[in-house]
């Protein structure tokens, strides 16, 4: 070999070498491209996901808050409170349906009445706020006029909001019941 063909083997050596110096620079400046945009992405789906939790958390929470409009009945309103074994008097005064953004909020103003010893009237209204389902707007204790030991007479105003809740509505038991009733009366022509 001569002196030339060694000079132009080494050119060419060093050209080749610059040449895939040069690929692998382009080649890693286009993965630190990809990586920062893969980080990137990362970050958006963990923003994401972190507002789908807290979306969900809230959904969850109105959830527990709020009945059912389309199975609200005084029982299971009395349910939803926590008072079907309450001996109270309870009723519904007004049902007003609020448009709020693309869902009907359903605002009922609900009064309770009840006469027990004071300490169960104060756990009962302890048992109100806590659970946080009745907006309590008003509250009036005044002595009872019952022969109970230490008798209170609680009278209670708060407003109680459901929503239409999407999915199934829940069975209703006491459709069953009726529907057997109603052919029980037809078949003995004996009505209830």
């Amino acid at each position: 070999m001569t002196r030339t063909s060694l000079l132009n083997l080494a050119i060419l050596v060093l050209v080749i070498c610059a040449a895939v110096a040069g690929l692998l620079w382009w080649q890693i400046g286009k993965a630190e491209e990809q990586l920062v945009n893969l980080r990137s992405t990362l970050a958006q789906k963990q923003a994401e996901l972190a507002n789908l939790s807290a979306m969900t958390m809230a959904q969850e929470k109105l959830d527990v808050l709020t009945l059912d409009e389309r199975t609200s009945t005084q029982l299971d309103i009395l349910k939803h409170l926590g008072l079907e074994q309450v001996d109270l008097n309870f009723t519904v005064n007004s049902r007003e349906t609020r448009l709020v953004g693309d869902t009907n909020l359903i605002v009922r103003t609900v009064n309770l009445q009840v006469t027990q010893p004071y300490p169960e009237v104060q756990a009962l209204i302890d048992q109100l706020y806590a659970n946080g389902k009745l907006q309590i707007r008003g509250l009036e204790m005044t002595p009872s006029e019952e022969p109970l030991s230490d008798p209170v007479a609680l009278r209670m105003e708060g407003m109680l909001y459901s929503l239409e809740k999407l999915g199934p509505a829940p069975s209703s038991t006491l459709v069953a019941p009726a529907a057997d009733m109603v052919s029980a009366t037809a078949d003995t022509g004996v009505t209830p």
